[in-house]
């Protein structure tokens, strides 16, 4: 539409023989190209490279080694060299039907996003593409690894129990199996800080001061905890405290992951009970089996006396009824 606005004022100052000043918007629209931050290159109906800009040249000027030419040298040159390693034809790039087109090419080692528009004259008719050129390697390098964590975070929110915190401790998120094992939906517990979950005594002790103290030195945290669920709830988890860092290197938030281990918990501590009791027992009974053991000792040492007595010869009796009574006497 603008484009033919543009082609009606063109025929309109030629009727009336008044020059259309074509000329100073074309100076105007160069040193805009000329000041843009962004890298742009215009090929014509032919794909042969008519006009780089400075940002352009300067990032191509990096590029020279896999290019295989000097990046002056690219004006007059075909816009198909960035295509060498990419089989895309020829008349899809020259086809303004086909545009805009969007490609990543390689150049050695690195990778470029070109895109193509269509570039048109105040008549509407096509000039040929404009191009734009982005050096995305690195960027692309970011994006795989944030989509391989992205795909690990979801793997671990599958199996353990996930909440996040600001480095003071308050709750960002939390995912539904954390929800699960501690009874709370996400806006009860979402802003609140993460004392919600440890009792009074636990919430004023220098162990859990020292917790975030570490934390907000970037240290990571693991160990088995006892926490309170909704209600006050006891609940036994296995968890890591994980300090994420920010581009420079600071801690921006921590998120733990989680295992419920309630149940082997008390499992652990039924069995501890009983082994204290059997113990216990035992003792006892070893006790009561030495003091049995005694007495029946004892009794057998009296049952040997009166028997042995019974037994004696009759002068020895009469010896001992003697003595007996001259020890009365």
């Amino acid at each position: 539409m603008r484009a033919t606005l543009a082609a009606k004022r063109v025929a309109a100052h030629k009727k009336n023989g008044k020059p259309h000043r074509t000329g100073k918007r074309s100076e105007n629209f160069r040193e805009i190209l000329e000041s843009l931050p962004s890298n742009i290159m215009m090929a014509d109906r032919d794909l042969v490279i008519r006009y780089v800009n400075p940002a352009a040249l300067k990032q191509l000027r990096q590029l020279e080694t896999h290019l295989g030419t000097r990046a002056e040298a690219i004006l007059g040159s075909s816009l198909e060299m960035f295509f060498r390693n990419v089989p895309v034809p020829r008349d899809l790039l020259a086809n303004p039907h086909t545009l805009p087109l969007r490609e990543f090419v390689t150049l050695g080692p690195e990778t470029i996003l070109l895109v193509l528009t269509a570039t048109l004259d105040m008549a509407g008719a096509y000039l040929g593409p404009t191009v734009t050129l982005e050096l995305v390697s690195e960027r692309l390098k970011v994006d795989a690894q944030n989509a391989e964590n992205a795909a690990c975070w979801a793997a671990i929110g599958n199996s353990q129990a996930v909440i996040s915190f600001d480095m003071h401790g308050a709750i960002l998120s939390a995912n539904d199996h954390f929800l699960g094992v501690m009874g709370y939906t996400l806006d009860e517990i979402k802003g609140k800080h993460h004392s919600l979950f440890v009792d009074e005594a636990h919430r004023s002790s220098s162990d859990y001061r020292e917790l975030w103290a570490k934390l907000n030195r970037g240290e990571y945290q693991s160990a088995e905890y006892k926490r309170i669920g909704k209600g006050g709830k006891e609940v036994w988890i296995h968890a890591s405290y994980n300090p994420i860092f920010d581009l420079n290197g600071k801690p921006f938030k921590v998120v733990k992951c989680a295992t419920d281990v309630t149940q082997k918990v008390k499992t652990s501590l039924e069995v501890t009970d009983i082994s204290q009791f059997l113990a216990s027992a035992a003792e006892e009974l070893t006790a009561t089996s030495q003091q049995m053991s005694a007495n029946a000792d004892r009794k057998n040492c009296d049952l040997r006396g009166e028997v042995g007595g019974a037994d004696q010869p009759n002068g020895f009796q009469a010896w001992r009824f003697q003595h007996g009574n001259r020890q009365g006497n």
